[in-house]
């Protein structure tokens, strides 16, 4: 997968376009990995709206262990 260094960079520099944009949050790499499995386990299992991943009969077990709450 991609090397931690690369996660690290793509972390911080999320969290100061985060924070440029008045948004006091602090992305890790373990941030980024999330997102970016949780990105393929959504484009493997492809569903007509965001929100059916963590909703009713269609909700997905991974997504929902990777983003536990979607705001």
């Amino acid at each position: 997968m991609w090397p931690e260094s690369l996660r690290d960079t793509i972390a911080t520099a999320s969290t100061a376009y985060s924070v440029s944009h008045g948004r006091d949050v602090v992305y890790t790499a373990d941030d980024v990995l999330r997102f970016f499995l949780c990105c393929v386990t959504m484009g493997i299992i492809q569903l007509p709206r965001l929100d059916m991943y963590w909703e009713g009969d269609t909700q997905q077990a991974t997504v929902i262990a990777l983003v536990p709450t979607r705001t």
